[in-house]
């Protein structure tokens, strides 16, 4: 054999030519990086070539989009095609689209009453439901939000539109957040106001008389939200308290006291109950707040002649009645759900005890 360089004759299978020094066997071609962002390709233990590429990161996890061939030539070749094959998907995909995955990620993470607003400020995007959503600015949102009654509806709206832009973002489906220029206008501040002490007494001379002044009373009495309250099982009551809650980390499992005044009221209704519901509906089902608040609160207010204040002021009432109890501040925001605090498994017997002391003073 001869030197690949300077041709002196070598014995067959020399490593190095004596004379010059160069190695023998030729360098191997090095294949050419491809840019970032366009894919890669490797073999498989099967002996088949993978054509890859990267759609984005969800959760941390990275996704990507994949196709197998038998030739590494053909799964090179196909790498612009099926990235251009990802691009024409993600421009493609609507509002609609869009809000049904990320609320099948999100819904895991709040509760029930967070759902329904975001299902609700969905409602009112109608118009744009099947537009792309690359293709969605500004303007869009706005109509659809100038067209809604109600401050809050609107700022749920706002809300909602922020969450999906973001979601959206993070998938590298568009690079600019247009539900950050929405404008709600300002912000309406409502007088929250309590029932009275008068009223509260009329509840109670009406218990067994006027269908469901009973679960009036105990929202009064426990600062349940409506939701909140409909959600008891029977499994959550344990004869001085409730373990309940929603909304926030705060809110969920919480010792809620039950007061001496609806503490024979509560034992009946679980003892009555035809279902796992503590506070069930004609159906012997969970209640839907809406449907009680709608059909029957406000009747049951207008029998007793009472103001009629919204649900809420049932839990404004509590707060307002623990305003006038001498316990600490920490205590009393832990009744109504407002720290951030330990869940029910930190909760000491010490804990417990000081949160019935304070409801007992409730009259």
């Amino acid at each position: 054999m001869q030197c690949r360089k300077c041709k002196t004759e070598l014995p067959d299978g020399a490593a190095y030519c004596y004379v010059c020094g160069i190695k023998q066997e030729k360098p191997q071609k090095r294949t050419k990086a491809r840019g970032n962002g366009t894919g890669t390709v490797y073999q498989l233990p099967n002996g088949k070539y993978v054509a890859e590429v990267t759609l984005g990161y969800l959760n941390g996890k990275r996704r990507k989009k994949t196709k197998q061939f038998a030739k590494k030539s053909d799964a090179i070749n196909f790498l612009p095609l099926l990235k251009q094959q990802i691009d024409t998907m993600d421009s493609k995909i609507t509002f609609t689209d869009l809000y049904e995955r990320f609320m099948e990620k999100h819904s895991e993470k709040v509760g029930k009453s967070t759902i329904d607003c975001y299902k609700a400020a969905y409602g009112h995007y109608k118009p744009i439901y099947f537009m792309p959503f690359s293709e969605i600015k500004t303007e869009h949102l706005q109509h659809c939000i100038d067209s809604v009654p109600g401050s809050r509806t609107k700022e749920n709206m706002k809300a909602l539109g922020t969450l999906l832009y973001k979601y959206a973002m993070q998938n590298d489906l568009i690079q600019k957040n247009y539900a950050q220029f929405i404008y709600v206008g300002k912000k309406e501040k409502s007088k929250r106001e309590a029932f009275s002490a008068e009223e509260i007494q009329i509840i109670k001379n009406n218990i067994g008389k006027i269908r469901y002044s009973e679960y009036i009373l105990c929202l009064i009495y426990t600062g349940f939200r409506p939701n909140e309250l409909f959600a008891l099982k029977k499994s959550d009551y344990h004869k001085n308290y409730f373990i309940g809650g929603s909304k926030t980390e705060a809110g969920r499992n919480r010792i809620v006291p039950i007061p001496d005044p609806i503490a024979e009221i509560v034992a009946d209704l679980v003892n009555k109950s035809e279902s796992e519901y503590i506070f069930e509906s004609p159906a012997h089902k969970q209640f839907s707040d809406e449907k009680f608040r709608k059909r029957y609160y406000y009747f049951a207010l207008n029998e007793m002649g009472i103001r009629k204040l919204p649900p809420y002021s049932c839990r404004h009432t509590y707060a307002t009645m623990l305003k006038d109890i001498d316990a600490p501040i920490t205590d009393k925001q832990k009744l109504m759900g407002h720290e951030s605090f330990e869940m029910t498994a930190h909760y000491t017997h010490t804990d417990i005890d000081s949160l019935i002391r304070i409801a007992k003073q409730l009259v």
